[in-house]
């Protein structure tokens, strides 16, 4: 019913959760050195924010059966997260969605569900990310800046996410 923190643990290298499948609050899992799996952890929501900022996760995949969001989604500062596809299940937040510094993150597919309640759109300093054309996210950049606030930038040079102009491109 209420807020779920794990955080700041270095010895830390894998978080049981047995069978909890819904967070009231916030879900924080942050500064998290050697974590390199969540086991156990299967929620369908999430009544608050989720806060993402890890080391050592590669997968997402604890999340796979996540629809909702009441809240910000926060993904940062993940150095092995390489795929955000254990989202691909979620179809709503509410809030803004932040992907920035993920040294190794090279595609947002996984996120081409999430069609509602997005209010912020900021997605920098991926120096990997390549593909960023999601329909989802060329249907929210087709409104105004003005209502549908964005930052798209410092991405992988060359790549199709570098900045909000070469994502608009392909959409």
């Amino acid at each position: 019913g209420g807020e779920l923190h794990i955080q700041g643990n270095g010895n830390l290298s894998t978080v049981h959760l047995g069978g909890i499948t819904s967070v009231g609050g916030n879900l924080y899992l942050q500064h998290l050195l050697n974590i390199n799996s969540i086991m156990g952890f299967q929620p369908t929501t999430i009544g608050g924010n989720l806060t993402i900022s890890t080391t050592g996760l590669t997968s997402l995949s604890a999340f796979q059966n996540l629809t909702s969001i009441n809240g910000f989604v926060s993904i940062q500062y993940n150095n092995a997260l390489t795929s955000v596809s254990g989202l691909s299940a979620l179809t709503s937040i509410n809030g803004y969605l932040a992907i920035n510094n993920n040294n190794t993150l090279t595609s947002l597919v996984g996120l081409n569900n999430l069609t509602s309640g997005i209010t912020g759109l900021y997605i920098q300093s991926n120096p990997n990310l390549e593909t960023c054309e999601l329909s989802n996210l060329c249907s929210y950049l087709s409104n105004p800046v003005e209502t549908h606030p964005r930052t798209i930038s410092g991405n992988k040079t060359g790549g199709n996410c570098v900045n909000q102009a070469a994502v608009l491109a392909l959409c």
